[in-house]
């Protein structure tokens, strides 16, 4: 199940200081996120978005745990990423073609935040700061898949899983 919550409960701009995209940022800027934001309760099991839907949301975390997988063309699926309270997810469709490249699925009751499209890219536009700290969530998540790759081109299953677990517990520890 899925709940807006009351407009009284939108986050304040203290709230959402904690998301990794608005860190560092002044209050003018945080209160201008703060007022183009819908804030949700999420279920447990929800299906926030699906892979290969148009990006109607960019999402942030504020409490719980999300998981990010993508299916395979044999109907496999493989877990991306597990999502912590301060991250961002669903973000790339906004700046590539606009379909989600994975399913986000809600691991533990959560609450989210989450931007219209053009809200977020007005904000990047008008506040560099906001597009810098994309650039670098962005970049580290870049740099953590080129390590799952080498990780699979030249080391042996045993390592591979145990690199897999000490990630997870490590994304999961947040």
């Amino acid at each position: 199940m899925a709940s807006d919550l009351h407009p009284d409960a939108l986050p304040a701009s203290g709230a959402i200081a904690a998301i990794a995209l608005l860190n560092a940022l002044p209050a003018d800027v945080l209160d201008e996120a703060a007022a183009t934001a819908r804030v949700r309760r999420l279920a447990r099991d929800v299906r926030i978005f699906d892979q290969g839907e148009p990006a109607g949301r960019a999402h942030a975390l504020l409490s719980g745990c999300v998981r990010i997988s993508q299916a395979g063309s044999d109907g496999e699926e493989i877990l991306v990423r597990l999502i912590g309270p301060g991250e961002i997810f669903g973000c790339v469709p906004i700046l590539t073609d606009g379909l989600y490249p994975a399913d986000a699925t809600v691991m533990a009751d959560a609450v989210e935040v989450s931007w219209d499209p053009a809200d977020l890219l007005a904000l990047m536009q008008r506040h560099s700061a906001v597009a810098l700290n994309m650039v670098a969530i962005l970049g580290k998540r870049i740099g953590e898949t080129q390590e799952r790759l080498r990780e699979l081109a030249t080391q042996s299953a045993d390592r591979r899983v145990a690199h897999t677990l000490l990630r997870l517990m490590k994304q999961a520890g947040r």
